[in-house]
């Protein structure tokens, strides 16, 4: 029999180094599928619907990722400014307690 007779896809829903990233669309064995990836939850089956969700999931995803960056941007704008002055107390000969 062809191998292709018991290959399946699936979407990868973690990452899976010997198989692809998070979302990505393999070929498995049935039975490594069936048995091991879907029970548990590192993949579900490559349906029409499935694959819509992933796609919106990804979207969101993608979106968050670039509202945090912005974020992050400009929290780095902000503090790349500032002076940050300590005040510690400090012996006659201008050596630091405790040093």
């Amino acid at each position: 029999m062809p191998e292709e007779e018991f290959a399946v896809k699936i979407i990868l829903t973690e990452e899976i180094t010997p198989l692809g990233a998070m979302g990505a669309v393999v070929d498995v064995a049935r039975g490594y599928a069936r048995n091991y990836l879907i029970p548990q939850g590192k993949a579900m089956e490559a349906t029409p619907g499935n694959l819509a969700k992933v796609e919106l999931a990804k979207g969101k995803y993608l979106q968050t990722q670039a509202t945090e960056r912005e974020k992050a941007q400009a929290q780095v704008a902000h503090l790349e400014g500032a002076s940050v002055t300590i005040a510690q107390r400090v012996a006659e000969d201008e050596r630091l307690y405790g040093s």
